[in-house]
């Protein structure tokens, strides 16, 4: 069993203006690192960041931890081509594959493990959403084999509108996490 991970870190951050928010500071150091620190502290295997804007940005950030990055050319497109990206750069050797945000610095690794518990408990087999307060947050974890089957739903959909929608067709199980799988950083007020 091999979990990887594929960190999304394409967006142009169009909400706050023109600073880039994942390289923002954010407790004293930029946001992103925030969340790669939380994956690195989980059990996930082997993490990965899908850059876009600003790349050598995030780039800088990515080599500091040694993660591999994945740049998305068509990132003004929307969430949807940076997941295309990671779907066709996962491992071979990889069984289950977590799909997470950048912006979202409050998933603990304990929220990650317990996602990749269920995951494997389920045989590798079911996609496992988190949720708190009744609500399904991020980030997701996918057998390589749904999440190659859902690229082929991706291509056929004309807008972007994020996998919710797409995984309702698979009966994904639902994991009690922490509130943090629901908080992303996404206006400057977020910061404070």
């Amino acid at each position: 069993m091999h979990i990887e991970s594929f960190i999304l870190a394409a967006g142009s951050s169009t909400r706050t203006g023109k600073i880039n928010k994942l390289t923002k500071k954010y407790k004293n150091k930029p946001l992103i690192e925030h969340t790669i620190e939380n994956y690195l502290d989980s059990n996930i295997d082997c993490n990965n960041i899908i850059t876009g804007y600003e790349s050598d940005k995030i780039n800088k950030i990515a080599l500091k931890f040694n993660l591999d990055t994945f740049y998305n050319k068509d990132f003004s497109k929307g969430i949807l081509s940076s997941i295309k990206v990671a779907i066709h750069n996962i491992q071979n050797k990889s069984t289950g594959v977590i799909i997470g945000l950048g912006d979202m610095p409050l998933v603990k690794a304990s929220d990650l493990n317990l996602l990749i518990d269920r995951f494997i408990n389920a045989g590798c087999k079911k996609i496992c959403t988190p949720e708190s307060y009744k609500k399904t947050g991020n980030p997701i974890i996918f057998p390589v084999k749904i999440l190659k089957m859902i690229l082929r739903d991706i291509n056929t959909e004309n807008r972007d509108v994020g996998l919710k929608p797409i995984i309702k067709k698979y009966n994904p199980i639902t994991v009690k996490t922490s509130k943090g799988v629901l908080k992303d950083f996404d206006k400057l007020e977020d910061y404070t």
